[in-house]
Formats: structure tokens, C-alpha cells, sequence
């Protein structure tokens, strides 16, 4: 072999020395691995616009190869096969995963709760892809390691569209008190809609996370002051918790949380607040 030259995969060379530019490593592994290659995780992910992925080795690919064909997985691209390939996309002239089947391969290789959920929700939150979409998506994933991935779907399905809102969850379902929406959408006598992250329609009782992001098109407020200022003159109350204070003080908040319901208990909503949609679109 001439001076310079690298092996990257089996049968694949490199005819200079040197680390690999991205596209450069992705044509090596398309020649490596074969015509039916399809590119997942989180290569998708990034192209995609994901946000709040976890630190990882740049240099790493992930491929689904056909059940029917293999090739070992190497330093640089984990291979898996698969009875379930699915119908391709492209970018730059490869052939990709869809944005679900991504996030759902991308969780079960992941297998931490709070990353698979965050990026997840990041993907609904902004319709880059629907919850229905990736329970589809879900059903034939394999079974280890999918613990992480479900729970994030099935949060998803409950109207959760972060992970404080999660964390929050957690908190209100050891407390004894009617239903909580996630995410409706409500309209307010001035017939300006806003979408809580927490609600108890049967007092009119709301929670907040502190510092989170539009979760509407048409539930645009510029600050959180403002959120709480209408809410509060529609005759809503509103609690509002910091994510750090929803680990720090899981206690003390579902304390407030329980105190508030049953001092509120039977009121109903407040007058001229009409709820529009009892969770978020899917």
C-alpha cells in the first residue's frame, strides 16, 4: 500500500493520511456496508434541526443493514440489522432514515430517560415529526433497550412536551387531586389563547414552568410575567416552578400543588375561559 493511505473499514481505503471530513466518512460507510444501507440515529437527528442531544464522538455512525445481510460493526459504524427497514429518505445523496424511525433507534441505543425524552419532545414540540408517528415507529423496535423510548412516547401521548414538564408529571401523580391536562389550549375572555403546561379544569388551577418556550403558534407571550398577568386576570390561578426546583424541592412543590387544588376544589373554570383542547395537537 502506498505511504498515506489508510484502511477505514475492510475494503475501504483512504488514499491520503489524516482524519476523514464528515460526507467522506459517510461515503466510506456506504461503500463498506453496501447498496441497502440506510443511515440512522443521530446523524439524522442533527440534520434534522434536533436540539438538546448529548455530547457524543462526532466520528460515529449508525447504518441498518437488511436482516438478510451483515457486516460487523467497527470503531467508527455500528451496524444493525433489521427485519424492519424503512422507506428511505435522502440527504446529500444518501439514503436516511425517517426523522421517527431516527429519534426511536436513536433512544434505544441511548437509553437515558431525560436525553431520550428531551430530544423526543424537541422533535414534537416543534412538528418536525407527530406522536403518533413515532408510536408507529416504536412497535417494531426491538425490545432491549427500549425502556427509555417508551416511557418518552407514552409521556408524549399523556400532552408532556419537555422534560420539566416530566418532572412536574412525576410530582403531580402522587398527588391526590382531579385530572391534569398537558398542554391545552384554552381561550381567554379576551379571546387570547394560551396553552398551559398544567391544568386542573376542575378549579381553574394552572402550573408553569419558569423559562419555557411557546409551546403554540397562537399562544405568544413575550415573558413569563405576562403569561402569569392574563391567567391571573381571567381568574386562573397560576403557580410556577423553576426546573431546578421541581428536583430540588419535589416535597415543598407537590405540597403547594395539593394545597392549591383542594382550596380550589369544585370552583370550575373561571368565567369566559373556554378550553379549546384538552391536551396538545398530536
Amino acid at each position: 500500500m502506498s505511504a498515506g493511505w489508510q484502511v477505514i473499514f475492510p475494503g475501504v481505503y483512504a488514499a491520503f493520511g489524516g482524519p476523514l471530513e464528515p460526507q467522506q466518512r459517510m461515503w466510506a460507510s456506504y461503500l463498506y456496508a453496501g447498496a441497502a444501507a440506510v443511515f440512522t440515529d443521530r446523524l439524522v437527528l442533527e440534520a434534522s434541526g434536533i436540539r438538546f442531544l448529548p455530547d457524543e464522538d462526532p466520528t460515529h455512525l449508525h447504518l441498518l443493514l437488511p436482516w438478510d445481510q451483515s457486516r460487523k460493526s467497527t470503531s467508527l459504524l455500528k451496524v444493525t440489522r433489521t427485519r424492519y427497514m424503512p422507506e428511505p429518505h435522502q440527504l446529500d445523496g444518501f439514503a436516511v432514515a425517517p426523522l421517527e424511525r431516527a429519534l426511536i433507534d436513536f433512544g434505544v441505543r441511548i437509553r437515558d430517560d431525560r436525553s431520550v425524552l428531551a430530544a423526543l419532545a424537541d422533535a414534537v414540540q416543534r412538528r418536525k415529526v407527530s406522536v403518533g408517528a413515532l408510536e408507529k415507529a416504536l412497535k417494531t423496535a426491538p425490545k432491549q433497550g427500549r425502556a427509555a423510548v417508551s416511557a418518552a412516547v407514552e409521556a408524549l401521548r399523556a400532552g408532556v412536551r419537555s422534560v420539566p414538564e416530566q418532572d412536574f408529571r412525576a410530582i403531580a401523580s402522587g398527588v391526590r387531586t382531579p385530572t391534569v391536562l398537558f398542554n391545552p389550549l384554552l381561550q381567554l375572555p379576551s379571546r387570547r389563547r394560551i396553552s398551559p403546561d398544567a391544568l386542573i379544569e376542575e378549579c381553574g388551577l394552572v402550573h408553569e414552568t419558569n423559562g419555557r418556550l411557546a409551546h403554540e403558534e397562537d399562544d405568544l407571550f413575550e415573558s413569563m410575567q405576562e403569561r402569569h398577568d392574563v391567567m391571573t386576570a381571567a381568574g386562573l390561578t397560576a403557580l410556577h416552578n423553576a426546573p431546578r426546583r421541581l428536583l430540588a424541592d419535589r416535597s415543598l412543590v407537590a405540597l403547594e400543588w395539593r394545597q392549591c387544588a383542594r382550596r380550589l376544589a369544585g370552583r370550575g373554570m373561571p368565567a369566559g375561559v373556554i378550553v379549546l383542547r384538552r391536551g396538545p395537537e398530536d
